[in-house]
């Protein structure tokens, strides 16, 4: 409106407060960096393989290629394409780069279908970031290194930043840093909101210097997405936040398998459970001592398995509670242990009196016991 009274009443100046003012329009903010999958030594020097492991389904061929783009500096960026071609099985290094300490490596690349995969017919491809020390008198205690960035710049060079996982794509980034030394993936950003069957299994299976996990926002799951992401990762003492109220078959199955550094549970809010949803999830984190409470209420044929050797040889574990509804609402299959088998397993046995709370009819907590599945060492406590 300012502008308005002074181009009605005073003419002559408008033009003068153009050129003093300007337009007054905002400046624009600059563009955010890009941040692509990044591995950074931390402890070393090391040399950074790229190891494909092939398996090819009886008299079928797999041919696949996989384009790496690499730079060190994000100006100078070398392209490459790789192929994997087998009739069997195959375990290989196909790509290496040696890193100082304190030297990083930016990857991206263009590989639209998915950077590992599992195909039904020709069988399945595993690509994992793996490293060897260049000292040959050290020991794999010489190095270490942080991941941080965006694996989807594995997908899509240029607009990793605005994309999700293929739609279609299965075990897209399975064992991405299999049996490796990364430390830290605190930085490594997993943004997708929209996962695909196992697209983060065992991740990080067999890392076992690993102390920070990534942040795991997505609030919907599939088939397996979180398979074994953690197991044996004897050094992860805090789990990630885990938000997903929308589960599926075998999502967060053996997740924190062998967590031995594991001492607090995340948090479960979801009320609708799937089959094996939780199947050894904590199983054999023997330094975890309070679970997570599993509110869910209602229990069908679709979500056989759920808890079943959840908290199988937690042995320090000193608490439970657990939701198993008003009325009978356990199904008949077999017994109320086909959703609890062995969940408690040796849990507990070197803790004075776990307590086992729960909510619900006595009628379920009846079918618990008759499946043997709540040991009988543990208190017992009804709360409303």
């Amino acid at each position: 409106m300012k502008h308005k009274i002074f181009k009605t009443f005073v003419p002559m100046l408008f033009p003068l407060l153009l050129v003093g003012c300007g337009n007054n329009q905002p400046e624009p903010e600059p563009e955010q960096p890009k941040n692509e999958l990044t591995i950074t030594c931390t402890k070393g020097p090391m040399t950074l393989n790229l190891i494909a492991h092939a398996r090819a389904k009886t008299g079928k061929v797999i041919d696949y290629n996989i384009n790496l783009r690499h730079s060190k500096d994000k100006i100078n960026w070398e392209n490459q394409t790789f192929q994997i071609q087998t009739s069997e099985e195959i375990n290989k290094i196909i790509w290496s780069i040696e890193l100082k300490k304190g030297e990083s490596v930016y990857l991206a690349g263009n590989n639209p279908d998915g950077f590992s995969f599992i195909n039904e017919e020709t069988g399945a491809v595993t690509l994992s970031f793996s490293d060897t020390t260049l000292n040959s008198s050290a020991n794999e205690n010489d190095v270490e290194f942080k991941v941080s960035g965006s694996p989807l710049s594995l997908i899509n060079a240029t607009d990793f930043d605005i994309i999700e996982l293929p739609p279609s794509s299965i075990a897209t980034f399975q064992s991405l840093f299999l049996n490796s030394s990364v430390v830290d993936a605190s930085e490594l950003i997993l943004s997708s909101q929209t996962l695909t069957t196992l697209c983060y299994a065992n991740m990080f299976f067999e890392c076992e210097k690993l102390i920070n996990a990534p942040e795991l926002p997505a609030t919907t799951l599939t088939i397996g997405c979180y398979d074994g992401m953690f197991d044996n990762c004897t050094n992860l003492v805090n789990a990630p936040i885990l938000p997903a109220t929308t589960l599926a078959i075998g999502c967060y199955e053996r997740m924190f398998d062998n967590c031995g550094s594991l001492t607090n549970a995340p948090t479960l809010p979801a009320t609708t459970l799937a089959a094996g949803c939780y199947n050894h999830m904590f199983y054999r984190c023997t330094n975890l001592v309070n679970a997570p409470i599993l509110p869910a209420t209602t229990f069908n044929k679709q979500c056989e398995g759920c808890y079943s050797g959840m908290f199988e040889d937690c042995g320090k574990l000193a608490n439970v509670e657990v939701s198993f509804g008003e009325g009978n609402n356990w199904p008949k299959i077999d017994s109320v242990g086909d959703f609890t088998y062995d969940w408690l397993v040796s849990a507990g046995w070197s803790v004075e009196n776990p307590i086992f709370k729960w909510k619900g009819s006595s009628e379920n907590l009846a079918l618990e016991r008759s499946g043997s599945t709540v040991p009988t060492n543990w208190k017992i406590e009804h709360i409303d």
